[in-house]
């Protein structure tokens, strides 16, 4: 009968009872997320109530092979609650409150091998994540092969609090994307990498630029490319010319294709596990 070996750790707000049986043989942690929601007045079962969070678990047992029960399962008992294994917690700490992803981050950072935590969070050694924060008055656009400790000493050398991110997924050429923002916003630049610009509006041109996604789920979808649907059905939206069908494949591809990038998932990886889900789906 194997052992169960719990910690009680306090995390920001929450005293959180987190089981760390298998942390010597496969560094997985697993959180019993009952007590970390508890002190938001908010729980588990809420969080599952949302789509993009149900398609984001989908997507991570697709990417893992790992059955619902490795990754979400409940205990009753003396440590009793909704357990949560730590490929989960980032967005499950971002729902319960802006930023606290951080604090988890820290935490993990503590207890997990620099190899395991760069290999399920940032991708290899050689890549790095392109992140766009809003700070106190400002938006820093950066690049990081450790992004969690990045942003705590942002916080600490600039004295401004985080209070939104955009984080990419791991990318050999980062730099050039980074310098490619840069370039753009040129005449919002405070200093350094700081600018004036609406973070909304940073975080779109980014996303934009590094992952060309709309294009990547029209083509999958519909065989064209956006630009290319809209000319032909003479609309300027690829959603005003979507039957109810066509739109609610559209917006599930979409929300899995995020899962996917969230997970550190590859541009072209995605694209070849979303087109064998698009021909399990009928488009009209």
């Amino acid at each position: 009968m194997k052992k169960t070996n719990y910690e009680i750790v306090q995390i920001d707000e929450a005293e959180v009872t987190v089981d760390v049986s298998l942390l010597e043989k496969t560094e997985e942690i697993f959180f019993n997320a009952t007590d970390m929601a508890r002190p938001f007045g908010k729980r588990p079962t809420d969080f599952w109530k949302q789509t993009p969070n149900v398609e984001y678990l989908d997507a991570l047992i697709t990417l893992s092979g790992a059955n619902q029960d490795n990754l979400v399962f409940t205990r009753r008992g003396k440590y009793g609650g909704t357990y949560f294994h730590h490929t989960i917690l980032f967005r499950f700490a971002e729902w319960l409150k802006p930023g606290f992803s951080l604090v988890v981050g820290e935490y993990l950072k503590n207890h997990l091998s620099d190899e395991r935590f760069y290999h399920i969070f940032c991708g290899e050694k050689k890549r790095k994540n392109v992140y766009v924060i809003l700070c106190e008055g400002a938006v820093k656009i950066g690049i990081s092969g450790d992004p969690f400790r990045r942003f705590k000493q942002i916080e600490s050398a600039s004295g401004r609090k985080i209070i939104d991110k955009f984080l990419s997924m791991p990318l050999e050429d980062a730099y050039l994307f980074e310098q490619r923002i840069l370039r753009h916003f040129k005449d919002d630049r405070l200093i350094g990498e700081w600018v004036t610009t609406p973070f909304g509006e940073v975080v779109e041109y980014a996303f934009t630029i590094i992952s060309n996604e709309a294009d990547l789920i029209n083509r999958i979808l519909f065989g064209v490319p956006s630009q290319k649907f809209k000319e032909t059905h003479g609309v300027d939206n690829v959603r005003d010319a979507c039957t109810a069908a066509q739109l609610a494949d559209l917006e599930k591809l979409q929300r899995i294709n995020t899962g996917l990038i969230e997970l550190g998932m590859g541009y072209h990886e995605r694209k070849d596990r979303l087109t064998e889900l698009c021909k399990t789906m009928e488009v009209e």
